[in-house]
């Protein structure tokens, strides 16, 4: 969990030099499979601007909060870096579409395993600064995580998940 902490605070540290093309969303986020709340924090620098949209590197880090003492399976991070491309409807509204490949861990046990997800969403902007934003993404995680004895090879069916997310982005 320290070295997630490390990796989120060295990318927000190395963004500041970067002026307007970068944005940190941070979005709480619910379950549609297993009504558990969440939280992702989600770092993009923007790589290409054309006047119908804009091309960026995401790194997106969703993460689940459940009770002390829930089952496993919940407790997962994902971590799937990709592109996300945002289609300009207005000035200040833009429809996303994003694709990431990266791993998910357990944080209680050292497991890792392939992940990857997908999905869209709507960012609003209040101002220059600030947007409010809503995220759809389905997680395909790796299904040696879910039993212990279990190993990854071809063949063995991912656990699936799709989140709702909704917060804020701050772009510089």
């Amino acid at each position: 969990m320290r070295v997630v902490g490390i990796l989120v605070l060295l990318l927000a540290a190395a963004a500041t030099g970067v002026a307007q093309n970068s944005d940190l969303g941070i979005l709480a986020e619910v379950s549609l499979q297993d009504a558990r709340v969440g939280l992702q924090v989600n770092y993009a620098y923007q790589l290409l601007e054309w006047s119908a949209g804009r091309l960026y590197l995401e790194v997106p880090l969703i993460m689940p909060v459940v009770p002390h003492g829930a089952q496993e399976q919940f407790r997962k991070i994902f971590i799937t870096p990709g592109i996300r491309y945002h289609f300009n409807l207005t000035d200040r509204a833009a429809l996303y579409a994003s694709a990431g490949v990266g791993f998910v861990s357990t944080p209680f046990a050292p497991k890792i395993g392939w992940a990857v997800s997908f999905g869209g969403g709507l960012d609003y902007r209040l101002t220059r600064l600030w947007s409010v934003r809503g995220d759809v993404r389905h997680l395909m995680g790796s299904s040696k995580l879910d039993s212990p004895d279990r190993l990854l090879y071809l063949g063995h069916a991912p656990r699936n998940d799709t989140v709702l997310s909704m917060g804020i982005g701050l772009h510089f």
